[in-house]
């Protein structure tokens, strides 16, 4: 519920496109990758898509992708349940694709911003492997909630810790 209130006001205040991703497509039935395969291959596509609009910023001496004259919209990976989807390239994709969709992941998470590529991560456990301490450090917003579950020492705030709020409570 949360994930679906934040895009649809990211979609509200700027122009968006989304490329869903979910295995099995059970709790977003827009998702347009809902496979293993499928899943790879949208997360290549918008790698690849970054660095195309990466090439027009430096083709037109602009830092953003707002700034060109033919701005084209957001585009915001949306990978539901990380964690499992990662879990399962390890079974169904084989080694070579799970690090190629990492790579892909984290390059998306360290650069994509000025190119106009968000990556909104959902994770119920926060302990993937994408979100190691050099992705976290690049990736500029992170949305917390207390589940009723443990939450991983990984996600320890020195503002906060997440164990005493409520469960389902936010920072």
């Amino acid at each position: 519920v949360a994930s679906y209130a934040i895009l649809a006001e990211l979609a509200r205040r700027q122009g968006c496109e989304f490329v869903v991703c979910e295995l099995g497509g059970v709790n977003w039935p827009q998702a347009t990758a809902t496979t293993t395969p499928e899943i790879v291959a949208a997360i290549l596509q918008v790698q690849a898509e970054m660095e195309r609009r990466q090439g027009l910023l430096r083709t037109y001496g602009v830092e953003h992708v707002q700034d060109l004259a033919s701005a084209p919209p957001y585009l915001v990976l949306v990978v539901e349940e990380i964690d499992a989807t990662l879990d399962d390239l390890r079974i169904v994709g084989g080694r070579d694709q799970r690090a190629a969709c990492v790579v892909a992941l984290r390059a998306i998470a360290r650069m994509g911003r000025k190119a106009g590529v968000c990556l909104f991560a959902v994770s119920t456990s926060g302990t993937t492997d994408v979100f190691d301490s050099h992705v976290r450090k690049n990736m500029s917003s992170f949305l917390l909630f207390r589940s009723e579950h443990t939450v991983s020492e990984m996600w320890c705030l020195p503002v906060l810790r997440l164990g005493s709020l409520a469960p389902g409570a936010a920072y």
